[in-house]
């Protein structure tokens, strides 16, 4: 054991160390996970009036929205959404309900059509958790 060497010091703020820490080993796995993507993505992918940062953080955006859609949406829920949308949801699975919503979301076409929608899922939403009108929403979406 003559090959190890130990060096113990002591630490005047331990819990501030433990959030450098944290925070430097987030930002590193941030970066080679950045840089593991740079290598991945085949130009072809990469606009040219886009920076492949900017190719990234567009990736990054779609995977965010396809997982909360996946976690936090049924089928049935997903079908409410595209009926509103008056996308035919006729034979879809679930992940292409969820790439036909986020493909209709992040058109720029259809942001005033987007920001109603989850309004009104938000007011319908609100009133559901009231005690009064919970048994007057009927619509499960």
């Amino acid at each position: 054991m003559e090959n190890i060497k130990y060096n113990i010091k002591e630490n005047e703020n331990e819990n501030e160390n433990e959030n450098n820490n944290l925070h430097s080993s987030t930002e590193l796995f941030v970066k080679e996970l950045i840089e593991n993507m740079h290598k991945e993505c085949p130009d072809e992918l990469i606009q040219d009036d886009k920076t492949k940062d900017d190719y990234i953080l567009d990736n990054d955006s779609y995977i965010m929205q396809e997982l909360d859609y996946q976690e936090n949406f049924t089928v049935k829920m997903l079908g409410h959404i595209l009926d509103y949308y008056k996308i035919n949801k006729r034979k879809m699975k679930k992940i292409d309900m969820i790439d036909a919503i986020i493909m209709f979301e992040n058109n720029e076409e259809n942001a005033q059509l987007v920001e109603q929608r989850k309004l009104l899922w938000f007011y319908v939403n609100e009133l559901r958790e009231d005690t009064f009108f919970q048994k007057y929403i009927l619509f499960d979406g």
